[in-house]
């Protein structure tokens, strides 16, 4: 999977246990990539490196060596192995919130009440005439 080295592609191409290209243009994205690189999950090539001749180089690499492909495929069985938030909740300790609303202590303050939502905000206004639709980086979504 080619994309921008973020968070969200990135993860959607280890849950399918995905080799990758990441092609970054700077901040986190180009941690992010550094990181699967040093693992073998990834191919890392800065924006300002990426001519069509880089890029097929940095496929090629993908394709012919296998731990890449092992790599990713080790990530995703991992990933998978992990417990799920509904797995774990009961292993949580209370929240202050919780121990407020059960205490039967005088010298606990009650709970907060909880903060009332916000309005919402206007959405971005009808879309221009003949405007392409936007898409996002990530084709797998």
């Amino acid at each position: 999977m080619i994309h921008h080295g973020g968070a969200g592609c990135t993860m959607t191409a280890l849950a399918a246990g995905t080799p990758q290209l990441a092609i970054h243009a700077g901040s986190d994205q180009e941690v992010i990539a550094e990181r699967l690189a040093g693992v073998r999950a990834a191919q890392s090539l800065p924006n300002a490196h990426a001519d069509p001749e880089a890029i097929r180089t940095a496929v090629r690499r993908l394709l012919d060596d296998p731990v890449h492909r092992d790599t990713a495929t080790r990530l995703r069985r991992e990933m998978t192995d992990l417990p799920t938030p509904a797995e774990r909740v009961d292993t949580l300790p209370p929240s202050r919130a919780d121990v407020r609303a059960g205490s039967q202590d005088p010298t606990v303050p009650p709970a907060e009440p909880a903060p009332t939502a916000r309005p919402a905000r206007p959405g971005p206004g009808p879309a221009r005439a003949g405007a392409a639709p936007r898409r996002t980086r990530c084709a797998s979504w």
